[in-house]
């Protein structure tokens, strides 16, 4: 798999529209004021039709960040962005949304939450002190296979690794030969910070936060977990948590964890 896409960044390295790209100066540190004050969800039946999970979580976003404009998108609305006719009829809804998201950051900047992604903590209370150091953030090493997790990014407009990626993604995507895994943009961002040298560099300037604390929770609720104290104080210090609508993960049990990072309550038997 990692052949394939390398074959595909050599490809793009080649090409004439990114060549300039590998040439450019880099750009000055960013200013954690140019981060837009604009937070991107995605679901393509729009959010009448989703899960109660998931409009749990949409309004978690809302609830947190008063002072940021969230925009929930419809596959009509995201369609304005990047139109899925344009695309392979074969592309899966999960590969077009990691096309959708670095497009939207790309051209727009801000910040990408997956739509089963909980916010439990405001994002003007952590994100500024991390971003402020290259105008972009992505948490790391979700697993030994992954470098990233995408689920959450934060990135100034026309960042250049995230215009990489995106690059990247057209063309991999857009290959009729080549293997398409569920995982593809992660292991193609990691192919990108590690042959390319400005994304490796680029890359190098981000902060390091271990995806690990924001599954937890998930892992607390699915019993893969047992709710101790030392689990509820990494879930109070977390400010953001990928869960899942394919477990079964219900709203009442959710929110009564929710309430035990308050309590400190580890319940019967110390399970969630």
């Amino acid at each position: 798999m990692r052949a394939v896409l390398l074959n595909t960044f050599v490809r793009l390295k080649k090409s004439r529209v990114t060549r300039d790209f590998f040439h450019h100066p880099s750009p000055p540190r960013r200013d954690p004021m140019a981060l837009p004050r604009r937070i991107y969800l995605y679901w393509d039946s729009g959010l009448d039709s989703a899960p109660e999970l998931v409009r749990c979580c949409v309004s978690s976003w809302r609830a947190q960040n008063p002072g940021w404009e969230v925009e929930v998108l419809d596959q009509q609305a995201a369609d304005r962005h990047l139109p899925r006719a344009d695309l392979p009829e074969t592309l899966s809804t999960a590969h077009y949304s990691d096309l959708l998201r670095t497009r939207i950051l790309q051209e727009h900047g801000g910040v990408w939450a997956d739509a089963t992604s909980l916010c439990t903590r405001p994002l003007d209370d952590w994100l500024p002190q991390i971003f402020c150091q290259c105008g972009l953030f992505l948490f790391s090493a979700p697993a030994e296979d992954r470098a990233i997790s995408n689920w959450f990014i934060a990135a100034v407009p026309g960042h250049p690794l995230v215009g990489r990626w995106h690059e990247a993604l057209v063309t991999h995507w857009g290959d009729a030969g080549a293997r398409k895994t569920y995982f593809g943009s992660h292991h193609l961002f990691e192919a990108l910070t590690r042959y390319d040298p400005e994304c490796r560099r680029l890359w190098a300037e981000t902060p390091a936060l271990s995806a690990n604390p924001p599954h937890l929770l998930q892992r607390c609720l699915t019993g893969k977990q047992e709710v101790t104290e030392a689990n509820l104080n990494i879930l109070r210090a977390t400010p953001v948590h990928k869960l899942t609508y394919k477990k079964d993960i219900g709203v009442g049990e959710l929110r009564r964890l929710l309430q035990r990072f308050a309590t400190g309550a580890t319940g019967p038997g110390g399970r969630a």
